[in-house]
């Protein structure tokens, strides 16, 4: 039936889920294979990857990686730099820590929020401590098409996310978890809402 509608929101109306969707949280280890595209949560809406990591005295390498400089992401150590790069259908969004990496066991990590309906944030983390942020206009998108690479802990293969290194730039230290944490749905306030829908009458 014409008129035919191409707005944003009735083409996400149209959207049909998967049979097992990923959930909101997922631990990743290595050892195996690459991890399924479809067993990583969407991460549109904010994320946080945590990564617990043994630096050695000059650590270098993808800690983890999915897709390419087309669309993907990957957060990797680069002359002693933690660093995390998103590429938006070719158009990079990279944030740099400012100070290198310590020696020893320790938790990395990237986050990504909004701070307005328009803009994004990145950050990188030492522990607990920002060491890095980039703000952007936009949004995350809600899938990467990537070719089915999955997602790769300790290495990348085929083309980089960025420039700045070169497949499959291993890493050199001990990695033992990526922990991925996305924020899921809102649980609606029924007190609230029923508060709301009585006030409304």
């Amino acid at each position: 039936m014409l008129p035919i509608g191409d707005g944003l929101m009735a083409r996400l109306d149209a959207l049909i889920g998967p049979d097992w969707p990923a959930g909101d949280d997922r631990i990743f280890r290595p050892g195996g294979g690459p991890v399924c595209d479809e067993s990583v949560p969407m991460l549109a809406g904010g994320f946080l990857f945590t990564v617990d990591i043994d630096a050695p005295e000059k650590p270098e390498g993808v800690l983890f990686a999915l897709g390419d400089w087309n669309a993907g992401y990957a957060l990797f150590v680069a002359d002693g730099l933690l660093t995390f790069v998103l590429s938006r259908a070719g158009e990079r969004l990279e944030v740099t820590a400012e100070q290198p990496l310590s020696p020893g066991p320790q938790r990395v990590a990237v986050r990504y929020h909004t701070d307005r309906s328009d803009h994004g944030v990145f950050t990188v983390l030492h522990g607990a401590t920002v060491v890095g942020r980039l703000s952007f206009e936009g949004m995350v998108p809600f899938t990467f098409q990537h070719g089915g690479a999955g997602l790769r802990l300790g290495h990348d293969v085929g083309l980089p996310v960025s420039g700045r290194y070169r497949p499959p730039f291993r890493w050199n230290g001990g990695l033992s978890a990526v922990l991925l944490q996305t924020p899921g749905p809102a649980v609606a306030d029924l007190q609230n809402e029923l508060r709301a829908a009585l006030h409304a009458d």
